[in-house]
């Protein structure tokens, strides 16, 4: 009996031995987990971080998107590249463009478009100039005839 007790108290003390290495092996891999976890947890705060600074700038880019959106939609003095329906400068002036400049006029029955000088000044504004003296070169104190002249020639060598 005393070798049975013995071969019992063996096969225990081999089983508490494994269970012993277990145990270890979980500790070892418990202590692994909880490293890869804390380097997980700062990873997501750089994450959090860097998705904070993006979310900014995001922000920050489509305030600045929607500027410009609203400045090219806005007919202002100068900006004659900007396609218009305004037939003269009194409906250009009623559309509540205030500023003196250049505008593109359509003219009446047509698509042409043409650049035309705006004085939204004198005499209540709206006023479509034909001839603007810019740097007094060219002098405007013709005869009909001479406009006339003028005109021709610009027909019989333009295409």
């Amino acid at each position: 009996m005393a070798k049975k007790v013995e071969e019992m108290e063996e096969q225990r003390q081999v089983q508490l031995k494994t269970l012993r290495d277990e145990k270890e092996q979980l500790q070892a891999l418990i202590e692994r987990q909880t490293a890869f976890i804390g380097e997980l947890e700062q990873q997501l705060l750089r994450v959090s971080s860097n998705n904070t600074v993006l979310q900014h700038q995001q922000q920050e880019l489509l305030e600045t998107v929607n500027n410009l959106i609203h400045t090219i939609s806005t007919t202002t003095a100068g900006g004659g590249d900007t396609p218009s329906t305004y037939m003269d400068c009194a409906a250009v002036f009623k559309s509540g463009n205030t500023e003196s400049g250049v505008y593109v006029l359509t003219l009446p029955n047509s698509t042409l478009e043409v650049k035309a000088f705006c004085d939204m000044e004198t005499e209540g504004g709206g006023w479509t100039i034909l001839q603007k003296r810019f740097d007094g070169r060219v002098d405007f104190h013709r005869t009909w005839k001479e406009y006339k002249m003028v005109k021709a020639i610009k027909r019989k060598f333009s295409p």
